[in-house]
């Protein structure tokens, strides 16, 4: 006669499937009533479409964190429970499970995934705007570049601008679970009728939560764990709310460029030479480049000059590149026609640049050099 208190260990016992004497977590591991992804004993569980059973701990985490966290962890089947905190136990399993473990255990498992169940559900999260279109795929790292003009997506723009230029990009209209790409904007051209070019790199795969579209603006946001977020490696080129600001002549051209783009221009016009002079004798050795004329509101590509050379005529030949993106905040033009604007620049880029103050080594200056020559060709 098998006892009530150990059921299940001493049926394994009778069978001979464990030694008479095992333990009880000998005879766990060979049932198969342990958790396919915590690997200890099944609790809380929860039993899937497929047929495979987990954790109700285990399949929460699975659908907040994971990328996959609508399929089954072992045969990616979908998972069609629609909320695995409030779903039924499978009350067969776990009287199973309490037949082999020993109550005390049990019941200490049982609260100490209580605590972190909701531990996980008083998470914060940050909800950020979404923008699908189906036939395009991008993976982390990848460069992304868009051009926004719907009505709704010019508002996702300005949301992630005043933000924390983050939003999601899916190949579909999405739902709750489903995988997304967030997307960090670098740089971002806003044209006359507030349309904007933006370009950016896709940094981490999410899942989504509390999928939703915002009455009057048909805008689209989801929710994302904040632990996500914070795991982002944020660099600080992009910080543009806490650094300095400060007032830099413009150079405008319809062709643009990009963070890290090294930039060679011929400055012959006037205003332009006057630039060159002003930035070549600053400190900062910084300008703003920009699509076309400057507008507040909109951001411009920081550019620091390397080097400036003057040909016989007077022309300036200059190489830099673009280090960040600055928001401007208002824009004069002097007399000249030059265009100045004062941005709110990123912390780093108020510091001096290597050489700046001190005689360049030489190894700069040749690089320096060969750049200025293959403009000048």
């Amino acid at each position: 006669q098998v006892s009530s208190g150990h059921g299940a260990l001493a049926l394994l016992q009778l069978m001979g499937t464990v030694k008479p004497n095992a333990s009880w977590e000998e005879a766990l591991q060979e049932s198969s009533l342990k958790c396919a992804v915590c690997i200890d004993f099944l609790c809380s569980p929860l039993t899937l479409s497929c047929g495979h059973t987990f954790c109700r701990l285990c399949v929460v985490q699975a659908a907040r964190l994971a990328p996959t966290g609508q399929q089954c962890p072992q045969c990616r089947s979908p998972v069609e429970l629609e909320d695995p905190v409030s779903h039924p136990t499978d009350e067969s399993v776990e009287k199973q499970v309490r037949s082999v473990v020993p109550e005390a255990v049990f019941l200490a498992r049982q609260a100490a995934d209580v605590q972190k169940l909701e531990a996980l559900l008083a998470r914060p999260r940050q909800r950020l705007p979404v923008f699908y279109m189906p036939g395009v795929i991008w993976w982390p790292g990848q460069l992304v570049r868009l051009s926004f003009f719907e009505p709704h997506h010019k508002l996702l723009v300005q949301r992630a601008m005043s933000t924390n230029r983050l939003f999601i990009f899916t190949t579909r209209a999405p739902s709750s679970g489903d995988a997304g790409l967030i997307v960090r904007m670098e740089q971002v051209t806003f044209q006359e009728d507030g349309s904007s070019w933006v370009s950016g790199h896709g940094v981490k795969v999410a899942v989504l939560q509390g999928v939703s579209i915002e009455k009057g603006t048909s805008l689209c946001t989801a929710d994302i764990d904040d632990e996500v977020l914070t795991d982002l490696e944020v660099p600080s080129e992009e910080g543009v709310e806490d650094g300095p600001v400060s007032e830099l002549p413009v150079f405008s051209m319809s062709r643009g460029a990009s963070v890290g783009e090294t930039v060679m221009l011929k400055f012959f016009e006037p205003r332009y030479r006057t630039l060159a002079r002003e930035v070549s004798g600053s400190a900062s050795r910084l300008f703003a480049y920009a699509r076309g004329p400057p507008r507040a509101g909109h951001t411009a590509l920081l550019v620091r000059m390397q080097s400036c050379l003057w040909d016989r005529e007077g022309n300036a030949h200059v190489v830099g590149v673009g280090i960040g993106t600055a928001l401007v905040e208002s824009v004069r033009e002097d007399t000249g026609r030059l265009y100045y604007a004062r941005c709110r620049l990123p912390a780093f880029s108020s510091e001096s640049p290597r050489g700046s103050d001190d005689e360049p080594s030489p190894r700069t200056t040749r690089q320096s050099d060969k750049k200025v020559c293959c403009a000048l060709q």
